[in-house]
This record gives C-alpha cells, sequence and structure tokens, in this order.
C-alpha cells in the first residue's frame, strides 16, 4: 500500500470533474442530434440542408468549447434551449394531435428532458467553468 505523498487540491479535483462533464456534455449533445435525426426519420421528413448545417455548427461549437472558450459555452446553452423550446412545442402539437404513436410522444419527451439537463449543466456547472478557466493557462 503506497500513500500519495501530494494529493490533489480542491481545485484540481474540480477540474477533472469538470473535463469529465465536459466531454459527457459534447458526447451527450453529439448523441441528441443523432437522436434527432432518427425521429425525423422515423416519421417520414426529410433531411434538409439546414440539418447538416445545424450539426456541422454543433460539432464545431463542441469542439471549441473543449478548448475552453466560453462563447461556444454560450452559444451551445443557447441552441440547446431553442432545441429544448422546439421540442416541447413538439410535445404540445403531438399532445394536441391525440393520433400520435405512444413511442412518438415518448422520443419527444425524452428528448425534452434530455435537452433540459444539458441546458441546466451548461449554465450552471461550476466544474465545468473551472475546467473552461483551467484550458486558457
Amino acid at each position: 500500500m503506497t500513500i500519495n505523498p501530494s494529493p490533489k487540491t480542491p481545485r484540481e479535483l474540480s477540474i477533472e470533474k469538470g473535463k469529465d462533464i465536459v466531454i459527457g456534455l459534447i458526447v451527450f449533445l453529439v448523441l441528441l442530434e443523432a437522436a434527432g435525426l432518427f425521429i425525423k426519420i422515423r416519421i417520414g421528413e426529410e433531411i434538409s440542408i439546414i440539418d447538416a448545417v445545424r450539426i456541422t455548427f454543433k460539432i464545431i461549437l463542441c469542439v471549441y468549447f473543449y478548448k475552453g472558450h466560453n462563447w461556444a459555452k454560450t452559444l451551445l446553452a443557447f441552441f440547446t434551449g431553442i432545441g429544448t423550446i422546439i421540442y416541447t412545442a413538439a410535445l404540445f402539437r403531438a399532445i394536441a394531435a391525440s393520433v400520435t404513436s405512444l413511442s412518438y410522444f415518448a422520443a419527444i419527451l425524452l428528448m425534452v428532458v434530455a435537452t433540459a439537463i444539458s441546458v441546466y449543466f451548461l449554465i450552471f456547472s461550476a466544474d465545468v467553468d473551472e475546467f473552461l478557466n483551467s484550458q486558457k493557462v
């Protein structure tokens, strides 16, 4: 049994936790885009140029987010928040139509919850901020 002579400071632990959250958020946001495309294909809609541009833009923002740019975090939070509003509107349309399948309703509800959780972590996580600040050094 070895004893670690230099334990990590709370800031170092926060930076490590922030890095894990950032990587998780990036993977989560890319998977959300893939799920949105899957739902779009499943209900019979076409994938447009706007979808391709949106996905490309989100991937570029994720790269800059990992590099520690606060503007990328702000834009990701903003666009993911807009996505939450769009998915909420789709959920209300599914409720109003009352002819949609239960699986479509559940998928849209899951997308609303997932985007809301992503926005929460993007805006309120101090560990993410600590990681972003450590990337600037």
